[in-house]
């Protein structure tokens, strides 16, 4: 009898596994995008930003506190960082999701996505 119980606590929590990461993400922001910053490093190309308020992700650290980053290089990146400028320019706020890998060249989460003025 107690085998059966522990057999329908495991089905449970593994019926629940599939369920509960479908909206999750390692580093996760909200708020209005507060700096950006841009610029060109050898092998890389990273545009970074924070939001404010200032919030914690996965990488945070004293030198690059609630930091994000994406690859301007690729066309992914591109949209991601228009997505970016236009939030800043119009002043709406941001959800911003992350990978939970932090970029070794800033220290920064990279970012997996992002929504504008949905929350």
């Amino acid at each position: 009898m107690k085998s059966l119980k522990t057999m329908v606590k495991l089905a449970i929590a593994i019926s629940l596994s599939f369920i509960a990461p479908l909206d999750c993400f390692a580093g996760q922001a909200g708020g209005t995008v507060k700096v950006i910053y841009s610029y060109y490093k050898i092998g890389t190309n990273p545009f970074m930003f924070t939001l404010t308020p200032l919030t914690q992700n996965s990488c945070y650290s004293d030198t690059a506190p609630g930091r994000w980053v994406v690859d301007q290089s690729s066309p992914q990146g591109k949209g991601v960082m228009a997505t970016i400028l236009m939030a800043r320019a119009t002043g709406d706020a941001v959800a911003v999701f992350g990978t939970g890998t932090c970029d070794p060249s800033t220290g920064a989460e990279i970012v997996a996505g992002i929504e504008v003025g949905s929350r």
